[in-house]
């Protein structure tokens, strides 16, 4: 195979979802995220506070967004506006652990950057 013919990579997933660009509103998206997360205090909370699952699945809706990442909770509720993919991807994460979803589709992000805000 040359290297100017297209070539693919095995998928690691039993699943074939594609990526789907979706229009966002004015004023939303990562940049717009990003330059709104540097202006904003860093949380002092203590980020070693136990939270129970059956707590983190009341946070299931677009109004109150919770989801656990690598262990961690985060409250995305003002970001899922901002989040390229759109808003209806993620409701089938909201309130539950969506680290293996994360990973299999943003594995290059930083997602401590993104969401420790």
């Amino acid at each position: 195979m040359s290297s100017s013919e297209p070539h693919s990579l095995p998928s690691t997933s039993n699943t074939t979802r594609t990526r789907q660009k979706v229009p966002l509103p004015s004023g939303f998206g990562l940049m717009h995220w990003s330059r709104q997360a540097m202006k904003m205090p860093t949380t002092t909370q203590n980020k070693t506070k136990q939270i129970t699952n059956s707590e983190i699945v009341k946070h299931n809706t677009r109004s109150d967004a919770w989801v656990i990442l690598r262990g961690y909770v985060y409250d995305i509720t003002d970001f899922l506006l901002h989040h390229p993919g759109g808003v209806d991807i993620l409701d089938e994460i909201l309130g539950k652990d969506c680290t293996k979803l994360f990973d299999e589709y943003h594995a290059f992000v930083n997602s401590d950057f993104i969401l420790e805000k």
